[in-house]
């Protein structure tokens, strides 16, 4: 459990019954609600228990009173958390021993490698390593290779860490239960969160569903469908402005054809909601769940701020 905290800048004048805040963890089929009275200056701060960590989406109303609120100022929260690896030398067996560990646990596996360094008897190697965290766990160790037990390490380090979405791909299909306690994990060495604007790249982001909209009758693969893909944003990347004023989602099968795109207004905060139209370009990449697409996010300008593979839900 965590406490959500929501301040905000009072309006004027200030509503007779107060405001009235909503929230959900992302993928949840109802809001909850928080009323307060706030103040007749300053700023407003509403607090709730909240099942936690999880991506947080809302909106904040004023109260008039008789029923009567304002427009709904939307807000989002992306949550992070750390990981932590720890790499010893089992002289007993001559294995690098890996330990992960987190402080909740995470519905995906988590996939991480890197390299170790080490010296025996003064000469430096470096080794690569891999290893994965089962979902649900909170610690998992694993025998990353076989080392002379003369050997002293260095150092390591993490190169990747992604997790292992289901079905596939590395972006996450929506579910009902496995989505909402969702969060993205990084290291907490020299790594950290450091985001390109990628709309894609947020740990709520997920596709919604494939909704078939044309199929060839002759040879029944799909012709058309849409792509519902959601994902929350909690604040403007370098202030919403060119590059950054329109976001363009491009999506290309394995044979590089350009299958649907679509441009998006990223200066609103809060649940965000599109849908790609993507057309069948070649028969060997049918549009189902067998092929493995590719989507690409594009700033205003056309230089290219992240690249993802995926695969379509089923429909």
């Amino acid at each position: 459990m965590a406490t959500l905290t929501l301040t905000w800048d009072n309006p004027t004048p200030h509503p007779t019954c107060g405001y009235k805040a909503f929230y959900r963890r992302n993928g949840d089929p109802a809001y909850t609600e928080v009323d307060t009275s706030g103040s007749t200056s300053g700023t407003t701060t509403v607090t709730a228990t909240i099942d936690a960590p999880a991506c947080i989406e809302g909106y904040v109303q004023s109260n008039c009173c008789d029923d009567s609120v304002s427009t709904q100022l939307p807000f989002g929260i992306n949550t992070y958390g750390t990981f932590n690896i720890d790499i010893t030398i089992d002289v007993g067996i001559q294995q690098f021993v890996g330990v992960i560990t987190v402080a909740e646990p995470q519905p995906y596996d988590l996939d991480v490698s890197g390299d170790i360094n080490y010296t025996i008897t003064g000469n430096p190697f470096t080794a690569a390593y891999s290893m994965t965290l089962p979902a649900g766990d909170v610690s998992g160790s694993s025998y990353l290779g076989v080392v002379s037990s003369a050997a002293v390490i260095d150092s390591y380090d993490v190169q990747a860490s992604n997790p292992v979405f289901d079905y596939g791909g590395e972006l996450q299909q929506f579910d009902a239960i496995l989505t909402p306690s969702y969060i993205g994990l990084y290291w907490d060495g020299t790594t950290g969160t450091t985001w390109t604007g990628d709309p894609a790249a947020l740990p709520s982001f997920n596709i919604q569903a494939f909704n078939i909209t044309e199929i060839d009758t002759g040879t029944g693969l799909t012709l058309q469908g849409d792509m519902l893909c959601s994902w929350i944003y909690d604040s403007l990347y370098n202030g919403g402005v060119t590059p950054y004023n329109l976001i363009t989602f491009e999506v290309s099968d394995p044979g590089n054809n350009i299958l649907g795109s679509v441009t998006i207004d990223p200066t609103t905060l809060g649940l965000r909601n599109t849908t790609i139209v993507l057309n069948l370009a070649d028969n060997s990449y049918p549009l189902d769940d067998t092929t493995l697409f590719t989507l690409e996010t594009f700033g205003s300008d056309g230089v290219s701020i992240g690249t993802h593979t995926f695969y379509l839900p089923l429909p």
